[in-house]
């Protein structure tokens, strides 16, 4: 027994349906990390695969035959009511149809159940078909220009449409929500009237999810004459034929790239070191072109990478590497260019290419950026851009800023505090001879981060440092923890911004100790490689920058 469906023209469903589709790649955005069911069509294949995407599918440039987002009222024939075999058709404008203009034709040929219909129409973004029983019949789709004619076919009326977007696609991509039995689906492509080619592809049914097929143009055959080129095409039809209850529903109908390049630029020599690219700095390119994998397992072929840096850069003869292929150009002296013969890349591999380009000093002023953009060609693509993944544009060259002046650097903060502990056993809060004081140092690095920190240390005269009393939480000591150290020093390193470090130390008062001796005054240095000397504070004041002073009363 059929499974029964809601009316496939309920306007509720058809919005569910659009709401809840995956879309795969669309100009100027990108698309989350997902698992997306796929069909590749191959010669006489078709094979449905699951393709686990990157982080992000980045965006490419497409020709969007039909996104469906223009509605078309419901086309039926019904049996009993209308006549068999019948037809009945229809046109629409909009945006975001191939052309400006979609044609709609339902044909019935037979029928035996009084009030069972054959239906189609376009709403909230979904195209849909739907067979009763014993019903047969097809319905198609075409886009073949503003010709306000939905039966005649114009095989001229797109006007030499470049469906390879100059080189950059080579396939269909084919969106199916559903399709409950397994069916054919038949897509034809114009140049004219005298060439044409098609594919059938043969749906499997059981598709209750969102479900894209790729279908490259080479998996086409001639239908009339030589066959389209799909360089130069003036008309495309996608039918259905069916003798049997059937549902299916299509989302999007647009073009696709089988493979995919991407360039990303990374500041490799930074002279000067202020984190930003200079005249005479070098840039470090890295191209990554994939293959993706599917259980086609189509292997691309004839794969050649070209690349030509910007102007106001130089390339770095030598640099060039590759994980596949031969280099014939990029590491001879006075190459400006980069060529890499890739060769095949077989299914779900990728290469990756590197290289290296100095930014020329001396630099225009005007110059503010510089940008770098390669081309793969093969076998089924022959001007694939490189794009930046960094942005939502669509193959677009990978810019840099560049900067004429070094950017000065920032000055970290550096603060440093002393503390001094009553020595253990003390009950009334006092300090005299022959106790022992513990210092507490921290110090502090705000702003940015201070480099090369050292702190030493030099005691007060009525006081002795205690050996192997000091400790740090970062560095080393080198002095003050062997026999006959006299202070203290510790090679800090660097303290990151944000960061503190603690030194303690002992110090015992000096016993006897002369009578007009009435308190301790000890006060450290630190010094660094990018900020001024900065001398300890004595929290316990209000004064800055002063020693930590303590009271002693003598017996």
């Amino acid at each position: 027994m059929k499974r029964t469906l809601p009316p496939l023209w309920s306007p509720f469903l058809f919005f569910f349906i659009k709401k809840t589709r995956y879309a795969i790649i669309s100009l100027g955005h990108r698309l989350s990390t997902m698992v997306l069911p796929f069909v590749l069509i191959g010669t006489g294949l078709a094979l449905l695969f699951t393709l686990s995407t990157p982080d992000l599918i980045y965006a490419v440039s497409l020709v969007m035959l039909d996104s469906f987002d223009t509605d078309q009222p419901i086309l039926s024939q019904t049996v009993g009511v209308d006549a068999i075999p019948g037809s009945i058709s229809s046109s629409i404008s909009g945006e975001d149809i191939l052309g400006g203009e979609r044609d709609l034709e339902v044909n019935i040929s037979k029928g035996k159940t009084p009030g069972n219909r054959l239906g189609a129409g376009i709403s909230a973004g979904v195209a849909s078909f739907s067979y009763g029983s014993s019903v047969a019949g097809s319905v198609k789709i075409t886009w073949d220009g503003p010709d306000g004619d939905a039966v005649t076919l114009d095989p001229v009326g797109l006007d030499g449409l470049d469906l390879t977007a100059d080189g950059r696609q080579d396939a269909f991509l084919l969106s199916v929500e559903l399709d409950d039995l397994p069916t054919t689906l038949e897509i034809q492509v114009y140049s004219d009237g005298e060439n044409s080619s098609s594919y059938s592809l043969s749906l499997p049914g059981a598709i209750y999810s969102s479900t894209q097929y790729v279908i490259p143009f080479s998996a086409f055959t001639a239908e009339l004459g030589e066959g389209a080129s799909f360089g130069d095409v003036g008309a495309i039809t996608l039918a259905v034929s069916a003798d049997k209850p059937l549902d299916m529903m299509l989302s999007s109908f647009e073009t696709y790239s089988t493979l995919t390049a991407i360039k990303t630029d990374n500041l490799l020599a930074d002279n000067n070191e202020d984190g930003r690219a200079n005249p005479g700095d070098s840039l470090q390119y890295t191209v990554s072109i994939a293959n993706p994998a599917d259980s086609f397992g189509a292997e691309a072929t004839g794969l050649i990478f070209a690349d030509i840096p910007d102007e106001n850069t130089t390339l770095v003869a030598g640099s060039v590497t590759t994980s596949q292929g031969t280099i014939t150009s990029g590491n001879g002296q006075g190459d400006t260019e980069v060529t890499v013969e890739i060769g095949s890349l077989a299914d779900g591999d990728s290469v990756t290419i590197v290289f290296e380009a100095v930014v020329n000093d001396p630099l225009p002023e005007e110059v503010t950026e510089v940008a770098n953009q390669g081309f793969v060609s093969a076998d089924t693509l022959t001007n694939l851009p490189t794009d930046d993944p960094e942005t939502d544009l669509a193959d677009d060259a990978t810019l840099t800023p560049v900067f004429l002046a070094a950017l000065a650097p920032v000055e970290p903060v550096v603060t440093a505090t002393k503390s001094d502990l009553l020595p253990a056993g003390s009950s009334d809060g006092q300090i005299a001879p022959g106790d022992v004081l513990t210092y507490t140092v921290v110090i502090a690095a705000s702003d940015a981060e201070a480099s090369g920190v050292v702190f030493t240390d030099t005691l007060d005269v009525n006081t002795t440092l205690v050996i192997s009393s000091v400790a740090t939480t970062q560095g080393e000591v080198t002095s003050g923890n062997e026999v006959g150290d006299m202070g203290v020093a510790v090679n800090v390193g660097d303290i990151a911004d944000g960061d503190s470090v603690t030194i303690v130390f002992e110090a015992v008062i000096s016993d006897p100790l002369l009578e007009e001796v009435t308190e301790l005054t000890n006060q450290g240095t630190v010094t660094g490689s990018n900020f001024a000397k900065t001398l300890t504070d004595d929290p316990d004041t209000d004064a800055t920058n002063d020693p930590t002073v303590t009271q002693v009363v003598s017996p």
